[in-house]
């Protein structure tokens, strides 16, 4: 593999089947080599993607100083370059955080919204490519094969369409987008029988509910929540298997993950650098919590460089009990949520209520937050580039109908600013009615 061809930002490139499971192979050497040796690769990927972020990219030529690549003589350095936050981009029209145009083939990814503020973003086709190596190295320790069939669960509709001779070979990877019914998802599953079930921690208990104890796969994994006791306990009575989980962000990809284990979070080291950094911005003891920052090393065509996620980690202070003994995160705190309550007094996932941005040109939603009073009223505050359209208002509205009811009483909001409302993190979406629910799901 010429890493040097697809560190290019306007390559079009993608590598082949042969050049992915040789990459696998290295992959599983660099995850048995020594301390010494992985920050050696580190630092190399590391000084050439600050190179060229200082050389290409309009924002960090203007944040870094003369030759930063100069300054990293060794890995702890990068606390010598500053901190970035997601304000930073956003106050960037979108050419200056790019190397360059995006070629062919590169990838278009709008995060979730579930921090209060949709970013676009893109991966060059090199760094696409590699995510979905990573995946496959992930799933390999794991316990799956190539072969096993994997199904993922989301709330948004699938818009991936294969192409070409793909599309008439069967593929192991699937999605089921709940978007409508729960119970028609959940008969899916049934049927499929994938050997790996995958989604939102909410959205699986919500699934597993329907499913009422009809099949149990052969791996349970999470994503895109935090996997805290509760949800644990929940997945793991509702499918009868302890889930495993992953993090990633949109900005960066693939960050850390369970290993069939479920003990620590492995780090992908080979494409992303982890700092944990306390309250005054120091590196945080094992053992200790503090803030996660995030240096993606694989993507050339948007740099995101010691980036602040939002979320906060806890080092591990020992090796994972596979016998992993590479840095491992010991548990982070991700997205906390409430779930929000329907006139019946139901409880329905956060996950739908996030505001749908997957066009970045309309540009209507700066930041939001969804708040349910005590009353049961849900107020979508909203502070938007411009005036909200009212075809815009009334899509929300519809969103929020169908999976709360017709008769929920539902008030998009336009509000000038956002008080946060948690000193240690935004919280997107609360309800005051949530404490007055049991917290253990029903299981039919």
């Amino acid at each position: 593999m010429n890493e040097k061809a697809l560190s290019d930002p306007a390559s079009s490139a993608r590598p082949g089947p042969l050049t992915t499971l040789f990459e696998l192979q290295r992959l599983k050497r660099s995850g048995r080599a020594s301390l010494a040796e992985l920050q050696r690769l580190q630092l190399a990927r590391l000084r050439r993607m600050v190179d060229h972020a200082s050389r290409n990219v309009a924002l960090f030529r203007e944040l870094f100083p003369a030759q930063p690549a100069g300054l990293l003589e060794q890995v702890d350095d990068i606390r010598r370059l500053p901190l970035t936050e997601r304000r930073i981009y956003r106050e960037r029209r979108l050419e200056e955080r790019l190397a360059c145009p995006p070629s062919p083939g590169s990838r278009a990814l709008t995060t979730s919204g579930s921090a209060g503020e949709p970013l676009p973003t893109f991966q060059s086709p090199g760094a696409s490519w590699y995510q979905g190596v990573l995946r496959l190295r992930m799933e390999r320790e794991r316990g799956l094969r190539l072969w096993d069939r994997r199904l993922a669960l989301t709330w948004y509709p699938n818009q991936r369409h294969r192409r070409g001779i793909s599309a008439l070979i069967p593929s192991p990877f699937m999605e089921i987008s709940a978007t409508g019914s729960a119970d028609a998802a959940a008969r899916e599953i049934v049927r499929l029988r994938p050997a790996s079930l995958a989604g939102p921690g909410a959205l699986l208990i919500e699934i597993g509910e329907r499913l009422g104890g009809r099949f149990t796969p052969r791996c349970l994994a999470t994503h895109g929540d935090t996997l805290d006791e509760w949800t644990k306990r929940s997945l793991t009575s509702l499918y009868r298997r302890e889930p495993i989980d992953h993090y990633g962000t949109a900005e960066v990809g693939s960050v850390a993950w369970h290993c069939a284990k479920g003990d620590l979070y492995h780090v992908n080291h080979e494409a992303v650098l982890v700092e944990v950094l306390d309250g005054d911005g120091r590196p945080a003891a094992a053992g200790e919590t503090g803030e996660l920052v995030v240096t993606s090393l694989w993507n050339p065509l948007m740099p995101m460089i010691r980036y602040r996620t939002g979320d906060y980690a806890t080092l591990a202070d020992r090796p994972c009990a596979c016998g992993h003994n590479l840095p491992a995160l010991a548990s982070i705190l991700g997205r906390i949520h409430d779930w929000l309550i329907d006139d019946s007094g139901r409880r329905v996932p956060p996950d739908r209520f996030y505001l749908l941005t997957e066009d970045p040109s309309r540009r209507v939603v700066r930041r939001y937050r969804v708040r349910q009073d005590a009353a049961g009223v849900v107020h979508v505050e909203v502070v938007p580039y411009e005036k909200m359209p009212a075809a815009f208002v009334d899509s929300v509205r519809e969103q929020y109908h169908e999976a709360l009811g017709r008769s929920a009483r539902v008030e998009v909001e336009e509000v000038a600013e956002l008080t946060p409302n948690s000193s240690v993190k935004f919280r997107l979406i609360t309800s005051e009615l949530s404490s007055r629910v049991a917290h253990t799901p029903p299981i039919r």
